[in-house]
């Protein structure tokens, strides 16, 4: 919750924060999430569509 909390709180400084928002979303994916993650997902690959996740997969793989 912690690491949620601290990739919420940099999204709010900077709303297109790509490190933040991937690994918020990546995390909320991993703690089986995923209705919070999938917008998430949607704003990184608005804002950067060859964006991948942490484990180096294509981002609008995760958008389902």
């Amino acid at each position: 919750e912690s690491a949620l909390q601290a990739y919420a709180e940099a999204v709010n400084v900077k709303a297109d924060f790509l490190p933040a928002l991937v690994h918020q979303a990546w995390l909320l994916d991993k703690l089986e999430r995923r209705e919070e993650a999938l917008p998430l997902w949607k704003k990184v690959l608005e804002l950067a569509p060859d964006a991948t996740d942490p484990s180096g997969k294509p981002v609008r793989e995760r958008i389902r």
